[in-house]
């Protein structure tokens, strides 16, 4: 693992999982020199020559984090959050009530389950797409947006 062979490196991560990285709340010190530019570069600084663990890896901002989505779990299923602009109670609740959902509705209802959900809790903005192999097209607000992956 490259924290073995680069002191600074591992430096760097137990920085930004013990928080003592980050600028406020909302934002982590990230050395330009470490910055890559594509997703390629990005999996090759941190997994050099190791292509098995280049898209099983959650990165976080700090270990309570990393833990708290390790944590989340539907029924039998592994929830993995992909992107996500959204507050942390939305995004469990998110997690919450799709497994919620997937007991109590038939598969093409899980979406209108979800929504109305979110409208009586948070307001009008989500949308939600559910389901397989789907494709759409939404408007997007800021602080509103969470890509979930059921497995």
């Amino acid at each position: 693992m490259r924290a073995i062979d680069d002191p600074a490196y591992a430096d760097l991560l137990l920085k930004i999982g013990q928080g003592d990285a980050q600028l406020d709340e909302d934002q982590v010190e990230i050395p330009q020199q470490t910055l890559k530019n594509t997703e390629d570069e990005v999996i090759n600084f941190v997994f050099p020559y190791n292509e098995d663990w280049s898209n099983r890896s959650i990165l976080t901002v700090t270990n309570e984090k990393s833990l708290q989505l390790c944590e989340m779990k539907t029924t039998d299923n592994r929830a993995a959050i992909k992107n996500a602009d959204l507050a942390d109670k939305m995004r469990q609740e998110a997690v919450e009530c799709h497994s919620t959902a997937g007991e109590v509705q038939p598969e093409m209802d899980i979406a209108a389950y979800i929504k109305k959900e979110f409208d009586e809790k948070f307001g009008p903005t989500p949308h939600c797409i559910d389901g397989r192999d789907l494709g759409s097209y939404v408007t997007l607000e800021r602080k509103h947006f969470v890509f979930v992956v059921f497995r």
